[in-house]
């Protein structure tokens, strides 16, 4: 063999060599890219409507306090309306979380959530009919037994969805 074609075959074997780790490294960056995809596109948006679902409730759960310590019943309406809109808020997110529930584990704690939120606002109901008594001692008691142990649990549920969604996305 001459030295120039020992030339152009070094230069070839550089080429084909260049040519194929180009070529592996753009087949794992298109792997990498499809995941951040995944995590940004499903995983991220999951967990930020669980945390704003999170704050919601958690400014309803503090309006009931607000409410049960407003001094007449014009202040108590005006709590009731602003509650009113922190629930359709937290309402519309849930529907927007819905939409996005993965299958299996998630579907199912996501099921448990909306029902506890459901029994959270079953009781606020009651509650309501005990802020139109004067009995503070009957509405703290409300508020502070079975109403704060039903919104813990409820709160533990939203936090095990995030931590999944967290899981996940690692």
């Amino acid at each position: 063999m001459t030295i120039r074609a020992k030339v152009i075959f070094a230069f070839a074997a550089v080429l084909c060599c260049a040519t194929g780790l180009g070529l592996f490294a753009v087949q794992r960056l298109d792997t990498v890219n499809d995941a951040s995809a995944v995590v940004s596109n499903t995983h991220l948006v999951r967990t930020r409507l669980l945390g704003q679902l999170s704050y919601q409730t958690m400014r309803y759960r503090q309006l009931e306090a607000t409410a049960a310590l407003a001094p007449d019943a014009a202040a108590r309406a005006r709590e009731a309306t602003t509650m009113e809109q922190v629930r359709a808020r937290a309402e519309q997110v849930r529907r927007e979380y819905e939409v996005l529930v993965g299958d299996g584990g998630e579907r199912r704690q996501a099921d448990e959530a909306a029902l506890l939120w459901q029994n959270c606002l079953g009781m606020h109901d009651r509650f309501e009919t005990l802020l139109e008594g004067a009995d503070v001692a009957a509405v703290a008691a409300r508020y502070r037994g079975e109403m704060l142990t039903e919104f813990n649990k409820f709160q533990t549920e939203l936090s095990a969805l995030v931590t999944l969604n967290d899981n996940e996305a690692k």
